[in-house]
């Protein structure tokens, strides 16, 4: 079990903050029907292998940003375009939304 800064994304190139994952203990869980992932990495390449079904959850870009602002704080708005070019460019090179079994929009 970890706990991760941001959504997940390994990219040294952004800020340390984004790039560590903590680990908080470690927990051994029995099979399960179903498992969800979630979060920038769970549709990545390397996982491609043990999932079952990839879905694509796209919404509007500036809903997200609103309500990423009105929980974090205005102060973030510099560390959120950062993080938003580098989340595009993880999805562009994992192909994410491409591979996508199912494509949910908002709009």
């Amino acid at each position: 079990f970890f706990f991760q800064a941001e959504d997940g994304i390994r990219d040294t190139s952004v800020t340390g903050v984004q790039t560590c994952a903590l680990p908080i203990c470690s927990v051994v869980l029995s099979p399960a029907p179903l498992l969800v992932l979630e979060g920038v990495g769970a549709g990545d390449r390397a996982h491609a292998g043990f999932t079952t079904l990839l879905v694509w959850v796209e919404a509007d870009p500036e809903v997200c940003r609103a309500r990423t602002l009105a929980r974090d704080g205005v102060e973030m708005e510099q560390h959120l375009t950062t993080w938003r070019i580098a989340e595009a460019r993880h999805h562009h090179d994992e192909s994410t939304r491409t591979r996508a079994d199912v494509v949910v929009t908002t709009s």
